[in-house]
C-alpha cells in the first residue's frame, strides 16, 4: 500500500510525504523499478537535482530503454544548458516502444529554440502521428511553421490547435501575429488579450501586445506593456530596446537617458558576442560608433541567413551563363504604398529606358489603394504582388522571373523580409534607399550611394561595395503633384509669426541636442514660431514642457496636422527655413521642402544618416546652406532669419534652378542608375567580385568608372 499512497500524495501536490513514502517502500522493495523512477521524478520537482538525477542514473542502468527515465535526464540537462545532451536523451525517450509524447513536445521545443525549425517540424508531427487531437502539438507546429514562413500552414495547425481546446494560449498567440502582419492590429488585440487571460504571467505574450499597440501608434498602453512584460521577465531584452524605442518617439529623453546602460549592454553585446535585442534601424538614430553599428547589423544578418536557410530547404538558387537583352532589374519593397518610399521613387519606373531595362515590381506590403500603388503597378513590366507569400515563395517567383538584378528598397526597416534576399534569388543584389545603415550581410552586392553621404572613412566600415552616383544618391519624383489650392498662414496657426521656423521629421529624429539649439534659435529670433510635425499627443506635451523648462513659450511651438501630400507641399511654402535634425536627418523631409522652394540648412555629420541633407543640398546647387558643426547652423538659421533679403535671394535661386538642377532631374537621374546597373552587371559576367563603381557626372548621359577590387 505504501507505493499507492506515495503516489496518491504525488499527484496531489505533497512531494515532501510522498518522497517519505517512496524511500520507505524503495527500502523494502529495493529492485522496484518503477518507485526508483518516481522517487527520482519526485526529488526532480523538489528542486534535489543531483539526488533526482541520480536515481534516474540508477533506473537506466537497471533498464537501458527506460523512456521516461531518459526524458526526466533530458529536461534535467535542457536546464542546465546542455542541449546536444539533452537532444540525444529525448531522441533516447522516443526511440522507445513506449515514446512518451511530452519528449515530442520537448524535444521539438528545444530544436526550434536552437532554429532547427524543420527538424522541430517533424517532431511535431512525429507526436501528431501519436496523439493526433494533441491541442498543444498543433499549437507548437503552427508557431515553427510561421517561423519557416508557411503562414497559411500555421495558421492551419493554430486553427486546429483552437478546435481542440480554445484554451491553447499559444495558438491564440500565433493567430495574432499573423493578424499583425496582414494589417489587422485590432484583431491582433483581440487575440492577445484572450491568450494573456489564459496565461496573465506570460512575459511574451505581453510584449506582442505591446508591440501591437506601438504599431498603433498608442503609446501609453505600449509602454505600459513592455513595463509589465518586463516585469514578468526581467532579463527580456527585447522589451527593454523596444521600450527605449517608444521613449524616442515620444521625446521622453528622461526616460530614454535611464534606459541608456541597458542599450549600451545591448551594443557592448553585438561586438562582443555578435548578438543583441537591438535593431539596426534603431542604431541609426542613437550616438554611437560606426564598427558598433556595424557589429549590430551582422548580429542581425546572421539571424535573417539562418532563417533563410530554414525555409528555402531545397537549396541555393542556380543562375545561368548571362546572356543579352535587356537588363531584368527586379524592385522589392514592402513600401508600394502612400509612404515615402515611393514619393521618392514614383517616377523611376516609368522613366527606365525599355530598350536596356525591363522592370519587375514585387510588393511585400499591404495594398492600400492609393495613386502611388496604382501608378507602380502602370509603370512597372511586372508588378507581382507577393505580400501573401513566404519567403521562400517570393524567393523562388523572383528566380522565375530571371531577374538579373534585384535592388530591395527596404534593408533593415520595420516592415522588410531581407530573408527573401538572403535565399539569393538574383546574381546581383542591391540595397538602396530606405535603410541607410550598412546591413553587414553577405547577400548584399552594391549599395547605392554619392560622394557626400559616403567618403572613404564611412565606406570602409561598410560590407556592401559602394557603387557612386553624380550629383545625389537619393531619387526624386520631378512630377510630384502639389495642390492648386492656395493654403494661407491662418488655416496652419502661423498667422502670428514674423518668420517661420520649420522641421517635419519625425518625433524620433528630434533628440534633445537639435530640439535644444532649435530653442536657442527661436530666444534670437524674435516673433519667430517653430512648425513640427504633429506627432503623438505625448510627444507633443512633452515638447511643449520641454520648450517651457528652456524658458521658451509654448505657444510658439505649432503642430501641423496630417494631410494628403499635394497639400502637404502647398502649405510647406508658408515656411521660411527648414531645420534639419542632426543624427538621423531628414531624407523625404529635405525633398519636399526644397520642392516647395523652401530652403533647408543641415549640418554634416558623421554618418550616413546625418549627411543626407548635406547631399541633396549639394545635388540642388546650394552647399552654402550646410553648416559645419552646430554653432556654425545655429549663426546660419539666425543670419538667415534676421536678413529677409539674403533668404530671399536663396528662395529666388530655388525657384529659377528647381526644374533644372541635378536634385530633381529625375530623367538624368535615371540614365545614370541605368549605367550603374550596366557596370553592375558586366563586373558579374565578368566573374568579377563585387567592387567599387563610379558613375562619373558631366552630361545628361554620363560615364562609368570601375575601380578594380583591392588585394
Amino acid at each position: 500500500m505504501s507505493l499507492a499512497q506515495a503516489v496518491e500524495l504525488h499527484r496531489q501536490g505533497r512531494r515532501a510525504e510522498a518522497q517519505t513514502l517512496y524511500e520507505r517502500t524503495l527500502a523494502a522493495s529495493p529492485h522496484d523499478l518503477q518507485c526508483r523512477f518516481l522517487l527520482g521524478m519526485c526529488l526532480l520537482e523538489l528542486g534535489n537535482l543531483a539526488a533526482g538525477e541520480a536515481r534516474m542514473r540508477q533506473v537506466l542502468a537497471a533498464a537501458p530503454h527506460h523512456a521516461g527515465a531518459h526524458h526526466a535526464l533530458g529536461k534535467l540537462q535542457a536546464l542546465r544548458g546542455e542541449i546536444a545532451a539533452a537532444e540525444h536523451s529525448y531522441r533516447t525517450a522516443l526511440a522507445g516502444t513506449a515514446a512518451p509524447i511530452d519528449s515530442c513536445i520537448e524535444l521539438g521545443n528545444l530544436l526550434a529554440a536552437s532554429g532547427r525549425l524543420a527538424e522541430a517540424a517533424a517532431v511535431y508531427r512525429r507526436g501528431l502521428g501519436l496523439q493526433p487531437r494533441h491541442a498543444g502539438l498543433h499549437a507548437n507546429l503552427g508557431n515553427v511553421l510561421r517561423r519557416l514562413g508557411r503562414r497559411d500552414d500555421a495558421i492551419d495547425a493554430w486553427r486546429t490547435a483552437l478546435r481542440l481546446d480554445p484554451q491553447q494560449a499559444g495558438a491564440h498567440n500565433g493567430m495574432a501575429l499573423e493578424l499583425r502582419a496582414a494589417g489587422d492590429s485590432t484583431g491582433a488585440l483581440r487575440e492577445l488579450e484572450i491568450a494573456i487571460a489564459l496565461e496573465p504571467e506570460r512575459g511574451e505574450y505581453r510584449y506582442n501586445l505591446a508591440v501591437t499597440h506601438h504599431i498603433r501608434r498608442s503609446y501609453a498602453d505600449a509602454i505600459a506593456g513592455f513595463r509589465r512584460s518586463l516585469d514578468l521577465a526581467p532579463d527580456f531584452r527585447r522589451a527593454v530596446v523596444e521600450l527605449a524605442r517608444c521613449y524616442q518617439e515620444i521625446c521622453a529623453w528622461p526616460e530614454l537617458d535611464a534606459l541608456m546602460p541597458q542599450i549600451r549592454e545591448e551594443i557592448e553585446a553585438a561586438v562582443t558576442q555578435n548578438q543583441t535585442a537591438m535593431t539596426p534601424f534603431f542604431s541609426l538614430s542613437l550616438t554611437m560608433s560606426p564598427p558598433q553599428r556595424r557589429a549590430i547589423a551582422r548580429a542581425k544578418a546572421r539571424e535573417i541567413e539562418a532563417n533563410a536557410l530554414n525555409e528555402l530547404a531545397t537549396g541555393a538558387f542556380r543562375f545561368a551563363v548571362p546572356g543579352g537583352g535587356p537588363l531584368r532589374i527586379g524592385y522589392l519593397s514592402a513600401n508600394f504604398r502612400d509612404h515615402a518610399t515611393s514619393h521618392l521613387a514614383g517616377a523611376l519606373f516609368g522613366l527606365h529606358d525599355r530598350s536596356s531595362v525591363a522592370v519587375f515590381a514585387y510588393a511585400i506590403g499591404l495594398n492600400d489603394g492609393s495613386v502611388y500603388r496604382k501608378r507602380i503597378e502602370a509603370d512597372a513590366d511586372r508588378f507581382t504582388d507577393l505580400a501573401a507569400a513566404s519567403n521562400a515563395e517570393a524567393a523562388r517567383r523572383i528566380y522565375a522571373d530571371a531577374v538579373d538584378i534585384l535592388v530591395d528598397l527596404d534593408g533593415f526597416t520595420v516592415m522588410a523580409r531581407p530573408e527573401i534576399a538572403a535565399m539569393r534569388p538574383a546574381p546581383v543584389q542591391v540595397r538602396y534607399l530606405d535603410f541607410v545603415g550598412t546591413t553587414a550581410a553577405g547577400f548584399y552586392d552594391y549599395m547605392l550611394v554619392d560622394k557626400i553621404v559616403m567618403p572613404p572613412e564611412i565606406a570602409g566600415h561598410y560590407s556592401e561595395a559602394p557603387c557612386y552616383l553624380p550629383d545625389c544618391f537619393m531619387v526624386t519624383d520631378f512630377g510630384q503633384p502639389v495642390a492648386a489650392t492656395p493654403v494661407g498662414r491662418g488655416e496652419e496657426g502661423l498667422a502670428s509669426a514674423r518668420f517661420v521656423f520649420c522641421c517635419f521629421c519625425t518625433n524620433y529624429k528630434i533628440e534633445r541636442a537639435a530640439f535644444e539649439l532649435w530653442l536657442r534659435i527661436l530666444r534670437r529670433v524674435p516673433d519667430s514660431l517653430l512648425w513640427l510635425l504633429g506627432g503623438s499627443p505625448e510627444a507633443m506635451e512633452r515638447l511643449r514642457r520641454f520648450a517651457e523648462q528652456q524658458g521658451v513659450d509654448s505657444a510658439r511651438l505649432v503642430f501641423a496636422r496630417q494631410c494628403p501630400k499635394p497639400r502637404h507641399l502647398a502649405r510647406l511654402g508658408l515656411a521660411d527655413l527648414c531645420l534639419d535634425t542632426l543624427t538621423y536627418g531628414g531624407h523625404t523631409t529635405a525633398v519636399d521642402a526644397l520642392w516647395a522652394g523652401v530652403p533647408m540648412i543641415t549640418c554634416l555629420g558623421d554618418s550616413f544618416a546625418s549627411r543626407v541633407g548635406a547631399s541633396i543640398l549639394t545635388a540642388a546647387g546650394l552647399p552654402d546652406l550646410i553648416a559645419s558643426d552646430i554653432e556654425a547652423y545655429e549663426e546660419l538659421a539666425v543670419a538667415l532669419a534676421q536678413s529677409p533679403e539674403r533668404l530671399a535671394a536663396v528662395r529666388a535661386r530655388i525657384r529659377a534652378q528647381r526644374k533644372s538642377m541635378p536634385l530633381f532631374d529625375t530623367p538624368r537621374w535615371v540614365r545614370n542608375l541605368e549605367k550603374a546597373y550596366a557596370a553592375m552587371w558586366g563586373t558579374y559576367r565578368a566573374g568579377r567580385p563585387p567592387h567599387e563603381i563610379i558613375v562619373e557626372g558631366g552630361g545628361r548621359e554620363g560615364s562609368v568608372r570601375r575601380l578594380p577590387p583591392c588585394d
